[in-house]
């Protein structure tokens, strides 16, 4: 009667409540998961930064080697030239020598 329908509503609303903490606890899960996300992301864009910054820094170290670089070659075609001329030179030196022989 009377007693075993309050003795069930009893048991329903203690499954409910039950229910209930359960989902209480699966939120607070989910908001720790939540945060931890967060978090990682915050690292993944401070890495990417870090990572943008070196490939700036490199783009400028290949730059100041290509121009280096570039000086090197114009160094070394002023060397050719001059020793060019030098053994061009020495050869009409020589053919005079030759010639007064």
């Amino acid at each position: 009667g009377e007693k075993e329908d309050a003795l069930s509503q009893l048991a329903h609303a203690m499954t409910a409540l039950n229910d209930k903490e359960e989902a209480l606890r699966d939120v607070v899960v989910a908001r720790g998961r939540i945060a931890t996300l967060e978090v990682d992301q915050e690292a993944l864009v401070g890495q990417h930064r870090s990572i943008a910054s070196r490939m700036l820094d490199m783009e400028i170290m290949v730059s100041n080697v290509e121009g280096a670089a570039a000086a090197l070659r114009s160094d070394a075609a002023d060397k050719v030239r001059e020793v060019r001329a030098s053994m061009w030179a020495l050869t009409e030196e020589n053919s005079h020598l030759q010639e007064t022989a």
